[in-house]
């Protein structure tokens, strides 16, 4: 075993107070306890408000640098000032709205005068952030890829960065003025939380994957060499060292004079503080990424998709119970409930004592998977369900109490996209909203939706992103940076998490909010000829306008099915749901709201219901909505249903591989692939020729 230690001087500032976990006066680790039962002391009363965002500078300069740009970036203006990048963008009536998106649909959009509310950013090529961020009384600790980041907890102001050396899969913990990180090289860093200089460094052979847990002077982690380490802080070297049979990605838990560590091996391992074996037990040939959670003289453990509680001190098994998809986030266990969320992208409450379900959320459907830890504040439990959302729930009754959706993270998207283009004919000055773009056919290297929002299992689209199924997760070796996402961290009312876009969020409650949502980004779909959907890009007009007054630019048949979505979103404090309206001339519509895709859906003769055309004639759409805190918001649009209209046609449409220039206008243009198409145009685009836009299937 190699071992290095390197030693400078220190000099520390003294922090009062915990970040929810109290073996120490000062240690604050994900967990919030030595036993990670996730349960944060103090308050957590949302809604809560985005206060402010730090975006690393590697990873904006990788985005710009390397991958094609898909919506506005954070603090662009849009339109014309964006350089003429967005085709689409339309001046009337005070109001702006971007051009698609290369790849994945409609990009960024804002009112005029205003930024963006969507980063849209091209994607970053760093790796998924794994690591929770760890929040102290000042500072938030969090890292991306192979650095380590030191941000003012109230401002986001960066204090310090620190490279590593290697990829950090490992969540920080701080500790008497160090902050402590394993690197995928084997080394631990002791870094001063200070200033950001190392300290010492222990080397070990292989990657340390695990979050640290402290206690009795020592910190407590797993390797990928397949052993459990105790590392004596002041004497700088190990106490002991335990071998399991497989890598240790889980942080071990400490409880009175017991260590518990689940291996990759399948088992759970009671030890003692001098590393001897106690007792073990298997749970079988499961994944294990979530620490054991230590409570009430239970230890609780979740592996592939069981939950087993076994008695602390002896090893018996009081329960277990088995849900439709595996757990790979933490789980947060009150003195008598044990909550947890799941690949399925459900949230449960169990009892404690028996493992009965108390509820589910949602009760029906299910949100995009849980791959983050849970957290408990008062009586709120927190958590996130894929790329972009944030959910708190009632902890007695599972009831909604606050949502938040996150900016998306593009590059994850394209794992499974949905594929919405348009082409851009020539219009009047408003923009070009013209002859409508396409889907490509199924297996052409497109994907048909299989169904409208709201169906049978959840309200989107298709299979979910980032769920794995059991089948691929027995035969394939699956990444953890697609199994684990960054758990919430909360302190003082606060909460702060670490997206996939490697952007540090921090929300607060009580924070001044006075901006109503954003609604924008129309688009209407038919279906045409050879059973392809077609989108229309329609602008969405300020309220207080007349009506009616683009309804000219938009005309196509009424033959069902027919989707209406609208964006509706908001950056402050979130969209409440319960608040959206839409009516179509002053009758009040059924509709569907994806909060995933900050989406409202109106759905008529959707797949499966029978209906006919929608009537002739120029129709308006008013869309009404609120956030969290009551500020409201309202926009209206139109477009014209022609049922004489034949159906809508690809024409000269053909398949192509990324990056060709496909048939139009001067200044068609393909997109690089794996998503690319033709280039499209219609003679004179929004900004001049060539500006229209047909996306085809994704060239291999």
């Amino acid at each position: 075993m190699k071992r290095v230690l390197l030693v400078l001087a220190i000099g520390a500032a003294s922090w009062t107070g915990m970040q929810g976990v109290v073996a120490h006066a000062a240690v604050w680790m994900v967990g919030y306890d030595p036993q990670h039962t996730n349960v944060c002391p103090g308050e957590f009363t949302p809604p809560a408000a985005l206060q402010w965002k730090f975006s690393t500078e590697e990873a904006l300069s990788e985005r710009s640098a390397t991958r094609p740009t898909v919506g506005v970036g954070a603090g662009q203006p849009l339109g014309p000032a964006a350089g003429g990048q967005w085709p689409g963008a339309m001046g009337g009536g005070g109001m702006m709205q971007a051009g698609p998106g290369v790849g994945g649909g409609p990009a960024g959009f804002g009112e005029a005068g205003r930024t963006a509310p969507r980063t849209g950013v091209a994607s970053s090529t760093l790796p998924k952030p794994v690591a929770s961020p760890v929040v102290g009384p000042d500072r938030a600790f969090f890292v991306v890829d192979q650095t380590v980041y030191c941000v003012d907890r109230v401002t986001g102001a960066q204090l310090w960065k620190r490279p590593v050396g290697a990829r950090v899969f490992s969540s920080p913990i701080y500790v008497d003025n160090y902050v402590y990180v394993g690197g995928d090289d084997g080394r631990v860093h002791a870094i001063r939380a200070q200033d950001g200089s190392v300290e010492w460094v222990y080397r070990l052979d292989k990657g340390v994957r695990s979050a640290f847990t402290y206690a009795n002077g020592c910190l407590f982690f797993g390797c990928e060499d397949e052993r459990v380490y105790c590392l004596d802080l002041k004497a700088r070297d190990l106490r002991w060292v335990y071998s399991t049979g497989k890598p240790v990605r889980a942080a071990p838990s400490v409880w009175q004079e017991t260590v518990f560590v689940v291996s990759r091996d399948g088992y759970l391992y009671a030890l003692n503080l001098k590393g001897e074996q106690r007792w073990r037990v298997h749970l079988g040939e499961e994944e294990c990424y979530a620490p054991p959670v230590v409570a009430g003289e239970m230890v609780y453990v979740a592996a592939g998709p069981h939950v087993f509680a076994f008695d602390a001190k002896l090893g018996h098994r009081r329960w277990q119970e088995t849900f439709p998809a595996d757990i790979t986030g933490a789980l947060a266990v009150s003195p008598n409930a044990v909550f947890l969320g799941n690949q399925e992208g459900a949230i449960y409450c169990l009892d404690a004592a028996t493992g009965r379900a108390r509820w589910r959320y949602p009760k029906e459907g299910a949100l995009q998977p849980v791959q983050a830890g849970l957290v408990v504040a008062g009586g709120v439990v927190l958590a996130r369900a894929g790329v972009t959302s944030v959910v708190a729930l009632h902890t007695g009754t599972g009831q909604l109490i606050w949502r938040y959706t996150l900016p998306p993270a593009p590059y994850r998207a394209f794992r499974d996209p949905e594929v919405i283009a348009a082409r851009w004919g020539q219009q009047t000055g408003y923009g070009g909203f013209g002859e409508a773009g396409q889907l490509g056919p199924q297996g052409a290297g497109t994907r048909r939706r299989t169904g409208g929002p709201g169906g049978a299992q959840r309200g989107q689209f298709g299979q979910q992103p980032g769920q794995w199924t059991r089948q691929r997760l027995q035969e394939e070796e699956i990444p953890m940076e697609e199994l684990v996402d960054p758990s919430p961290a909360l302190w003082e009312n606060r909460l702060y998490i670490l997206g996939d876009d490697c952007v540090l969020y921090g929300f607060e409650v009580n924070t001044p909010d006075n901006l109503g949502p954003t609604i924008a980004d129309a688009v209407l779909e038919i279906t045409g000829e050879q059973e392809l959907r077609f989108a229309y890009y329609v602008p969405v007009d300020e309220i207080d306008q007349f009506p009616l007054r683009f309804a000219d630019l938009v005309k196509v048949p009424g033959t069902p099915p027919v989707y209406l979505s609208v964006r509706v979103v908001d950056y402050g404090c979130g969209i409440d749901p319960a608040s959206i309206q839409m009516s179509m001339d002053n009758q009040r519509l059924d509709i569907v709201y994806d909060a995933d895709e900050g989406l409202a859906w109106f759905m008529h003769g959707a797949e499966g219901r029978a209906a006919t055309a929608l009537s002739e004639g120029k129709h308006n759409v008013v869309i009404r909505a609120a956030d969290w805190l009551g500020n409201q918001a309202a926009a209206q649009l139109s477009f014209t249903i022609d049922n004489s209209l034949p159906p809508p046609s690809a024409g000269g449409w053909r398949p192509a591989t990324g990056g060709q220039q496909g048939p139009g206008g001067a200044g068609g243009f393909g997109v690089p692939g794996p998503w690319g198409g033709p280039g499209g145009g219609g003679p004179m685009g929004p900004w001049g020729p060539g500006g229209g836009m047909l996306m085809g299937p994704g060239g291999q």
